[in-house]
C-alpha cells in the first residue's frame, strides 16, 4: 500500500470546492435505505452504474437512508451508513466527466487520489470512481476510517 499525503490551497479554476461537495452527505435522509442488493458486496442504489457499496457484514455499517439533491448542476444521490450511533454520508455525482473537487490535502492510497478535509470533528474525503465524483463525510469517523472503506473493492483489501 503507497500512501502519500500533500497540503493543497483552497481550489482551483472550475473545481467544486470539497464542503460544498460533501453537503448532502451531512443532510438527513428523505428516502429509505436501500436494500443489500443480489450482486455481492454492493446496494440496490447506483449512479449510472456506479454502485453503493454493502459494508453491512464485512464492517458492521448498514444503509439507513438516502436522498437526492441537486448541487453545481449535478444531480447528486447520497446513502447513508450507521454503526453504532455513528453515520456516514456517501454521495455519487451524476454525469461524465465528474467534476473535481479542491481543497483540504491530498492524499494517495493505492494509486486513488483522495482529497480529505478533517475539521470540528467532521471528516471529509472526495476521489473519481468510475468517471464520477464521490464524496463520504462523518462526524466520529476517522478520514483514515473513510479511506479504508472507500478503498475496500469487496475482496480482503481492507
Amino acid at each position: 500500500m503507497l500512501v502519500a499525503v500533500l497540503a493543497t490551497s483552497g481550489g482551483t479554476s472550475g473545481a467544486l470546492g470539497l464542503r460544498s461537495a460533501a453537503a448532502p452527505t451531512l443532510l438527513a435522509a428523505t428516502a429509505p435505505a436501500p436494500s443489500h442488493s443480489a450482486r455481492a458486496h454492493s446496494l440496490t442504489a447506483a449512479v449510472e452504474g456506479v454502485r453503493f457499496p454493502y459494508w453491512g457484514d464485512r464492517f458492521g455499517w448498514r444503509s439507513s437512508g438516502a436522498r437526492s439533491d441537486t448541487v453545481a448542476g449535478r444531480t447528486v444521490t447520497t446513502v447513508f451508513y450507521t454503526r453504532a450511533g455513528v453515520r456516514i454520508g456517501y454521495a455519487i455525482f451524476a454525469g461524465v466527466p465528474a467534476p473535481r473537487s479542491s481543497g483540504g490535502a491530498i492524499r494517495v492510497q493505492d494509486g486513488t487520489q483522495y482529497h480529505v478535509l478533517a475539521n470540528a470533528g467532521t471528516a471529509i474525503i472526495s476521489w473519481q470512481r468510475g468517471g464520477h465524483l464521490c464524496v463520504m463525510s462523518s462526524q466520529g469517523t476517522s478520514a483514515a476510517a473513510l479511506i479504508r472503506l472507500a478503498s475496500w473493492d469487496g475482496g480482503s483489501a481492507a
